[in-house]
């Protein structure tokens, strides 16, 4: 167990992976307690940085590689934030409302270093950058991912980012 006070603040953010395939969204059809809002989409998203209440809210989200060695030692992260990525950050509301696991059993709160299969809500709109994700089968398989963070932790991120004298 890792409470968010115990992980450094340019540390905590989630990576959304991608789209689940027309055949995983029929398999965690069944496993959703709601029906999905117009405004909502269920993603891949990475290991959690801490155990994590559902629901959980964030308001930022920006465009990664996952190219780049990673700052948390984890294959699911990806690695340092340049500052064209921070340039494209939107400052948006947007809600985990529900998570399962790989065996598509509800989780709350998202065990620290799990994956899971999020219900995300975007009470103001769904950013481009989301739907422009691709759909995949499984984690780790884009080389492209959004991450959602909280303000605070993109500006950290934007602190220790920032140009190198």
């Amino acid at each position: 167990m890792r409470s968010e006070e115990d992980v450094p603040l340019e540390e905590r953010y989630l990576l959304i992976e991608g789209h689940l395939s027309a055949k995983t969204r029929q398999t965690v059809r069944k496993g959703l307690r709601r029906e999905l809002a117009s405004s909502g989409r269920v993603c891949f998203v990475s290991s959690a940085y801490a155990d994590l209440p559902i629901p959980r809210e964030f308001e930022c989200v920006f465009p990664v590689g996952r190219a780049e060695p990673s700052p948390r030692g984890s294959g699911a992260a990806v690695g340092r934030f340049q500052a064209k990525h921070l340039m494209a950050a939107e400052f948006v509301r947007v809600s985990i409302v529900e998570a399962m696991d790989i065996s598509y059993k509800p989780l709350s709160p998202i065990p620290d270093g799990a994956k899971a299969i999020c219900v995300l809500e975007f009470p103001d709109g769904v950013p481009f950058m989301i739907d422009d994700l691709p759909t995949v089968k499984d984690w780790d398989e884009s080389a492209e991912c959004v991450v959602l963070c909280s303000r605070e932790t993109a500006q950290a991120i934007k602190r220790i980012s920032g140009p190198r004298r």
